[in-house]
């Protein structure tokens, strides 16, 4: 450490002290810069993604993605694979379809006389390359599951049904049945 001081005496020896003040400032700007972006505190702004196209009606939304009948379809496949479930076909109840919320522009317009007052709101729907800004997509809630298995009168069975469709779904035990399959 002395060797190190004393270079540091011999190099600035010539120069002012104004001089090697802005070295030293440098050197601990530098210093914290490194650590700040290490630590994340500089990350870059989240990238926005292409819009989605929205369905036009309704019905072509529900037909369009088939949310709850590709869910049932995966659900059967995963838990027919559980051991003695056999066969396994599932029918979920959920309370609302698919919500999409688009980005608007609200303009508020405000008009007074002496005697009265109004006020309007106008909005329009944000359009991105011919298509409405989608700024969230939200999936229907399920609410029920009942699940029908070949398997499903063994307690063993019924009780691993139960706890994967209640790990997938979140749902509480009371809203997951799990009948037997007639044969």
């Amino acid at each position: 450490m002395d060797k190190f001081a004393e270079y540091i005496k011999t190099a600035f020896r010539d120069k002012d002290k104004k001089t090697v003040a802005n070295i030293v400032t440098g050197l601990i700007l530098g210093i914290v810069i490194l650590v700040v972006s290490k630590t994340g505190f500089l990350s870059k702004a989240p990238e926005i993604s292409e819009p989605a196209k929205l369905p036009e009606t309704r019905n072509e939304a529900e037909t369009e993605g088939g949310y709850e009948k590709d869910l049932e379809r995966r659900l059967s496949e995963i838990l027919s694979q559980t051991e003695g479930a056999g066969k396994v076909m599932v029918m979920l109840k959920v309370k609302q379809g698919r919500e999409i919320v688009v980005g608007e522009d609200t303009k508020r317009d405000t008009s007074r006389t002496a005697s009265d007052y109004t006020e309007s709101y106008t909005s329009n729907k944000i359009i991105v390359n011919d298509n409405p800004l989608v700024l969230t997509e939200r999936a229907p809630r399920v609410e029920g599951i009942i699940i029908i298995a070949q398997g499903g009168g063994d307690a063993y069975v019924k009780e691993s049904l139960i706890r994967a469709a209640g790990a997938v779904l979140d749902l509480p035990p009371h809203k997951i049945q799990v009948l037997k399959m007639k044969t």
